[in-house]
């Protein structure tokens, strides 16, 4: 891995640190977790805690699993596209194979 990823950039500008429900089954899973106030949720490192994902006064989390107030699960939407995007399946080395640009090319780029 590179690690090249522009992550206050992610957190300043995108949904990167927005929790998504994980509850299979349930009408709502895989939505945005939202406070009463219908705003986002992510979870602050500083204090700890569920925070206003909008708010620009918090340090939210990229990844973990939370708990959110009625007791089920959530995880960051830039945790679930890292698991999804860093599996073998998007590798240079696969992708040289269907499309022929070479996985030393895909780095470089």
């Amino acid at each position: 891995r590179t690690e090249q990823v522009d992550l206050p950039y992610l957190v300043r500008y995108t949904n990167a640190p927005w929790l998504v429900i994980q509850s299979p089954g349930a009408a709502d899973d895989g939505l945005f977790a939202r406070d009463a106030n219908g705003k986002p949720l992510c979870f602050d490192k500083t204090t700890g805690q569920l925070a206003d994902a909008t708010s620009v006064v918090i340090s939210p989390a990229l990844t973990g699993t939370y708990t959110l107030p009625d007791g089920r699960t959530a995880v960051p939407s830039f945790q679930l596209l890292a698991q999804r995007y860093l599996g073998n399946e998007y590798s240079p080395e696969t992708a040289e194979k269907a499309s022929g640009v070479p996985a030393a090319t895909t780095r470089r780029l």
